[in-house]
């Protein structure tokens, strides 16, 4: 009977160890990607298109961003940001105007990934099952947030590469909260010179002056 007991023992531990070692643990996304992302806008109330830029050996991002794409006169914007420097160009590539400034506080330096003490929620298949792709949930509460936001995010189980991205910093005012989904992500940066701003950027106009 002891034999026994030591075998069913053996074996739970061994299922234990087992599914533990399927749970996903914290994720660093790649550190260089370019992909496409539609952002909701919480303090306007639509939806913004953007081709976004990721380097984060250099803590720098470059956005194209398509304001009323579906409409006649849309405007297209390029946002470079360097967090190093703390410094925002928006450029307005439609009428060739530039603006600069420093970086808004809602929209500091964040690294894709699984912020540390995010706790697994779940597994799910993203797309039809055999046809899609696996992706992990992870969710950080305002309990254990450093500064007291609500995360919520889903990245693929290989790679580690953002599908969606919830923060809620104040539930009583959505307007500085961030809900983003990413799709078209592709490995590296096939064009450094992104981040280069253009030669009327030296007469840029402030950042508060923006659209």
């Amino acid at each position: 009977m002891a034999k026994a007991v030591c075998v069913a023992t053996a074996v739970a531990s061994v299922l234990t160890v087992a599914q533990s070692q399927h749970v996903p643990r914290f994720c660093d996304s790649p550190g260089a990607f370019e992909g496409n992302m539609v952002m909701f806008d919480y303090s306007k109330g639509h939806s913004s298109y953007h081709k976004l830029v990721y380097d984060e050996a250099n803590k720098r991002t470059a956005q194209e961003e398509v304001v009323d794409a579906r409409t006649p006169g849309a405007k297209f914007y390029r946002i470079l940001n360097f967090f190093d420097d703390h410094t925002q160009y928006k450029i307005d590539t439609t009428d060739s105007k530039c603006y600069k400034g420093t970086i808004p506080e809602n929209e500091q330096w964040r690294p894709f990934g699984v912020p540390e003490g995010a706790t697994f929620v779940q597994q799910v298949n993203v797309g039809i099952i055999g046809e899609g792709l696996t992706a992990n949930e992870f969710v950080l509460t305002q309990k254990d947030h450093p500064k007291g936001y609500y995360y919520r995010g889903v990245f693929t189980a290989k790679d580690c590469a953002p599908v969606q991205e919830m923060i809620l910093r104040n539930m009583t005012d959505l307007s500085q909260s961030i809900n983003a989904e990413y799709y078209d992500v592709v490995l590296g940066i096939s064009n450094p010179n992104i981040f280069i701003p253009p030669a009327y950027c030296e007469n840029a106009l402030p950042l508060r002056a923006a659209p």
